[in-house]
């Protein structure tokens, strides 16, 4: 493989005290690309009927419990099944892991594709199933390929501004191409009527022209998912060479930590165990936020804004691509996890009260949606620095196994938050709903602020450092 210019000083990059070379490879923006095209991939075919849910309802002909499980099939399917991914991405690695995640992307695209005809409604929700397999082999990868293929002064950037930036980016294409690629002015007038009257001229016409766009609406990301794929195959196994000295620390003990020990070395660290509840949380909340949104601001009088719900959603997540972005060169320049991590707390706590304010005294919607799109912003935030704090205080153990179990608990806490609020909405306490948030949110900021533990990667990758620690299993268990 050739080489990229060094990146760290001279001394470091020719070699450590134990004689290995450290360096850092131009394949690695390639392995990051392919993640991302299939992390986001998987995101966009996530939402891809979501942004379209009431046309998508009367189209299939199906209620909006089948609607909504389109979504809700890879948060289930992530819950059961990350064990054997993170077992999958330890033993094969990321190379295999990333060939697998985009053949089961470009499948389901293609079966999403074949379930545009309003009669097949079984294989769009078959395509969504394949598709969150991708979604599960490959939410935990980014940090672990960031450890794998980056030096330290690119890892956070790695890791926060693109592998966490490639999600919401794919919600965003979702939510601003899906109306525009599947609408008519008809739709309400059509599907406002009462069952008898599908088999009428005008539902068949609507029909017919709402299947053309869908055709090519899920065309289009079967394309996509299937011209990246031969990329794919071009991702290396691994680099010749570390990209820094707690890599090749960790190299050399990898085989010492199977996945059952590793589970039980984390479970007896406290702080992993008291941040994955503050991450679980963030993440619950910044889900239920994305998602009932549009109900809550319905039921609680914003009706007539309707038409404007879309631009909503593309403020919140250019708020939240904006603030990854710049998180993650901020946590590489300064490795501040622990005083970045208290300060998106206390001030997504400050927001998530001003939405809960703002929704019960009826603000003015530019107002509630600057708000609200602050508040969402800081919650996705935290996702950004999340895994790379996790990674630090749990080190050597494999980047793949403490984010899989950070993410597990995301998805409970998310599946449990959609459903709580959804819950709400239906028995008309929609003005609950963001003070119920609020205080989970102000909950996991008390907590975070007395989780504190010690920087273990960086403390090795310091140039300073003068003795290479040859067993740092022995103290990661605080």
């Amino acid at each position: 493989m050739s080489e990229d210019k060094p990146l760290l000083k001279s001394k470091e990059q020719k070699e450590d005290e134990g004689g290995a070379k450290i360096k850092v490879y131009w394949q690695r923006w390639l392995v990051l690309f392919v993640y991302c095209s299939h992390i986001m991939g998987t995101n966009i075919a996530w939402m891809s009927v979501g942004s379209i849910a009431d046309v998508a309802e009367c189209y299939y002909g199906v209620n909006v419990f089948w609607i909504n499980s389109l979504s809700y099939i890879f948060l289930v399917m992530y819950t059961f099944l990350f064990a054997g991914a993170t077992y999958f991405l330890k033993r094969f690695g990321l190379r295999w892991t990333a060939i697998l995640g985009g053949t089961f992307n470009a499948a389901g695209a293609w079966l999403r594709f074949a379930g545009s005809n309003p009669n097949y409604f079984w294989l769009l929700l078959m395509g969504q199933g394949v598709s969150s397999f991708t979604n599960v082999l490959e939410w935990s990868a980014p940090s672990l390929m960031s450890a794998v293929w980056f030096p330290q002064n690119e890892r956070a950037f790695a890791t926060a501004s693109v592998g966490a930036t490639a999600p919401q980016v794919g919600i965003l294409l979702s939510l601003f191409i899906g109306p525009l690629a599947v609408h008519d002015s008809r739709t309400d007038t059509v599907c406002n009527t009462t069952i008898t009257i599908r088999g009428s001229a005008s539902f068949i016409e609507w029909q017919d022209k709402i299947y053309s766009q869908m055709l090519y609406y899920f065309l289009g990301q079967a394309v996509l998912a299937t011209v990246l794929l031969p990329i794919t195959f071009m991702v290396p196994a691994s680099p010749p060479t570390p990209p820094s000295r707690s890599r090749q620390l960790e190299d050399e003990e990898e085989n010492d930590l199977s996945l059952l020990r590793s589970a039980l070395i984390l479970l007896k660290n406290k702080h992993f165990i008291f941040f994955s509840f503050v991450f679980g949380m963030y993440l619950g909340v910044a889900g239920a936020y994305v998602t009932v949104y549009d109900e809550v601001f319905n039921a609680i009088g914003y009706s007539s804004y309707q038409s404007y719900m879309g631009y909503l959603g593309l403020a919140i997540q250019l708020v939240s691509i904006g603030g990854l972005l710049a998180i993650g060169t901020w946590i590489d320049y300064t490795k501040t996890f622990y005083g970045s991590t208290v300060a998106i707390s206390v001030s997504s706590t400050i927001a998530a009260i001003g939405l809960a304010l703002a929704t019960q005294y009826k603000l003015d919607f530019i107002y509630l949606s600057i708000i609200c799109s602050v508040a969402v912003g800081l919650t996705v935030i935290f996702q950004g620095v999340g895994y790379e704090y996790g990674v630090e205080m749990t080190y050597p153990v494999p980047e793949s196994i403490s984010a899989g179990i950070m993410n597990a608990f995301s998805q409970v806490t998310c599946t449990i938050m959609i459903l709580v609020c959804s819950l709400l909405v239906k028995k008309h306490w929609s003005v609950y709903v963001y003070w119920m948030l609020a205080g989970c949110v102000a909950a996991s900021a008390i907590v975070q602020v007395f989780v504190r533990p010690k920087l273990r990667r960086v403390e090795i990758d310091n140039p300073q450092t003068k003795k290479l620690l040859r067993k740092p299993t022995a103290s990661i268990q605080s």
